[in-house]
C-alpha cells in the first residue's frame, strides 16, 4: 500500500474588502526569523520553533487578516501550492508565480480567489522550514511583509526541526516509509498510519468537514464521521481502492499531532487504533527510533 502524504493547508482567512495596501508595518521577532507585520487584533499565536503561526485580525482597523505560518519542509512546488489554494476554497485556476526573496531564497506566490475575497499567499524557506505569508485583499501588503523577512535559524533547533513529537512501539512487521519533512508514515505493507503536527484545533466538531475538504483537495477523497469518543471514523479511497480508518488529534505541547490510520477492514482499523492509542508525546530530549523498511532480497542467480 502506498499513501501520498500531504501538506495540511491553513484555514481560510475572512476578508472584508478594505484597502490595507499602505498599512504601516513593524518588525517582529519570531522563532528563527523576523518579519514586519501590520497592527491588528491577535487571533492566533503559536511560537514553537519547528511549526507555528501568528494571525492578526482587524488589520489597521479593517476586517482584513494577515497570517504568517511556518513548518518543516522545502519550498512548495506548483502542484502543492495549488493544493493549498484548493483547500482555501479557490474559485479560479491562477498560475503560481516564482521569484526570489530578500534573503536570496526562491519564493512561490499565488492569489487565491475565494468567496470571501482574494487571499495573497507568498511562500519561501528559512533553514529547514518553509514560511507561508498570507494577506487578505492585498497583494501589496503580502509582498511588503515578504520583502521584510530576515532569516536567522537556530542551528541547534534546526537539527530536530522535522521530528514529529510523538512515538509508539510498533508491532512486528511495521516500519517507517519515506515522508516529507515534518511528517511520519508507517506501514506493514497493507495498513498505514500517517502523522504530522498541525495547529491546535479550537473546535473539534469542525474536524470531519476540515479533513474531508483538505484530503479531497489532495486527491484523497474520504468521508469522516463525528467523534465517537476515541476517534473520528473515516472511509477513504486511495489509488482506487477503498479503506476504512480513523483520525485522532493528540495534543503534544504547543502542537497537535494529527494521526490518521488506514486499514483494509473494520477489525484491522480497530486493532490499529488500539496500537496507536498506546503512543505518547516525546519527552524533552527523547529521540524516536522507527524500524526501517525491510531490505529487498537479492535476485536469485
Amino acid at each position: 500500500m502506498r499513501l501520498r502524504t500531504v501538506v495540511v493547508p491553513v484555514l481560510a482567512l475572512a476578508a472584508c474588502h478594505k484597502n490595507v495596501d499602505k498599512a504601516a508595518i513593524a518588525t517582529r521577532e519570531l522563532p528563527g526569523f523576523s518579519i514586519a507585520l501590520p497592527a491588528g487584533k491577535p487571533a492566533l499565536e503559536q511560537l514553537d520553533y519547528s511549526q507555528g503561526a501568528v494571525q492578526l485580525d482587524a488589520v489597521a482597523g479593517t476586517g482584513n487578516v494577515v497570517r504568517v505560518a511556518w513548518e518543516p519542509g522545502r519550498l512548495f512546488d506548483d502542484s502543492e501550492i495549488m493544493m493549498i489554494a484548493n483547500g482555501l476554497g479557490s474559485k479560479s485556476s491562477a498560475k503560481p508565480e516564482h521569484g526570489t526573496g530578500p534573503h536570496g531564497v526562491p519564493t512561490i506566490s499565488l492569489t487565491v480567489d475565494t468567496d470571501k475575497g482574494p487571499i495573497r499567499l507568498v511562500v519561501t524557506t528559512c533553514g529547514a522550514r518553509r514560511i507561508m505569508i498570507m494577506a487578505s485583499e492585498s497583494e501589496s501588503l503580502a509582498r511588503r511583509m515578504a520583502d521584510s523577512l530576515a532569516c536567522h535559524p537556530d542551528a541547534a533547533k534546526e537539527a530536530s526541526v522535522d521530528t514529529v513529537p510523538w512515538f509508539v512501539q510498533l508491532p512486528a512487521g511495521w516500519y517507517s516509509m519515506p515522508a516529507p519533512k515534518g511528517q511520519l508514515a508507517l506501514t506493514d505493507g497493507n495498513n498505514a498510519v500517517l502523522a504530522r503536527p498541525i495547529e491546535h484545533i479550537k473546535d473539534r466538531a469542525e474536524v470531519p468537514t476540515l479533513l474531508e475538504k483538505l484530503m479531497g483537495a489532495a486527491g484523497m477523497p474520504m468521508k469522516v464521521d463525528a467523534w465517537n469518543g476515541t476517534r473520528y471514523p473515516l472511509h477513504a479511497t486511495l489509488e482506487g481502492k477503498p479503506y476504512v480508518g480513523w483520525a485522532m488529534p493528540v495534543d503534544c505541547g504547543a502542537l497537535t499531532v494529527l494521526l490518521m490510520g488506514f486499514a483494509a477492514d473494520d477489525a484491522a482499523a480497530d486493532h490499529l487504533a488500539t496500537v496507536v492509542a498506546a503512543g505518547h508525546c516525546l519527552a524533552p530530549g527523547e529521540k524516536p527510533e522507527w524500524p526501517e523498511p525491510p531490505k529487498a532480497e537479492p535476485p536469485k542467480p
